[in-house]
């Protein structure tokens, strides 16, 4: 049973929502955040399922180099790069999100899906102001929402705490691409990237509390 206590009448339908299924993410609460603000969820692992999808959702936990093989393996790369094409709602979270770019500097050689172009780079560890900034980056942030938000950002304020869990960061050649940031230590990076109906979010909004339920509800309602 949801326990986010969050209100979202204005979703007049049950949606479904596909979530890609390639061994390499946190599929169940994933799952348990779309339903929470009233969707229905399936995984998918195959292409025709996801060139069928209303709504596609890749989440990702891993190395970028070992995702990418098994998107291949399993014959998902096309597809996703078709649908995303066609400007349909699609959501990659945390490593999802940084297989929407061109490369990685974790995986040399492997390319990305390519939906928006740039890379991503690995986070510097450091110390600034008696504040150590370790590597990984776990924990709750603020991030730097940019001065005309996107649809997905409706009712997210600026300074909105969320959870990250991460230690690369992406870094899109275009700034209109860049909808948020986050400002760790020396590193600063983009945290959501946007390609017209095609979104990306580096933290995780399943795990980021209320504020990340608003955002996925923000996302269905696109």
């Amino acid at each position: 049973m949801c326990e986010c206590r969050v209100d979202y009448k204005s979703v007049k339908y049950m949606k479904s929502i596909a979530i890609v299924d390639y061994g390499m993410g946190n599929l169940m609460s994933v799952r348990r955040a779309f339903e929470c603000v009233g969707c229905k969820t399936r995984l998918v692992t195959t292409g025709i399922e996801v060139r069928k999808a209303d709504y596609l959702v890749l989440p990702g936990v891993g190395a970028f180099g070992d995702a990418m093989m098994e998107l291949s393996k399993r014959d998902l790369v096309r597809p996703i790069k078709e649908y995303c094409k066609q400007n349909r709602p699609f959501l990659g979270i945390c490593l999802g999100m940084q297989l929407m770019l061109d490369a990685s500097e974790e995986s040399e050689n492997i390319t990305g899906l390519g939906i928006i172009e740039g890379s991503v780079m690995r986070l510097t560890a450091c110390t600034e102001a008696d504040m150590t900034y370790k590597v990984p980056n776990i924990g709750w942030y603020r991030i730097k929402v940019q001065k005309s938000p996107t649809e997905i950002m409706n009712g997210i304020a600026d300074e909105d705490r969320f959870y990250f869990v991460h230690s690369y960061g992406a870094y899109p050649v275009s700034s209109v691409s860049s909808v948020a940031s986050l400002q760790y230590g020396s590193n600063s990076f983009s945290v959501v990237v946007r390609r017209g109906n095609c979104y990306g979010t580096q933290f995780h909004p399943e795990k980021s509390g209320k504020t990340g339920l608003k955002l996925i509800h923000n996302f269905v309602s696109l």
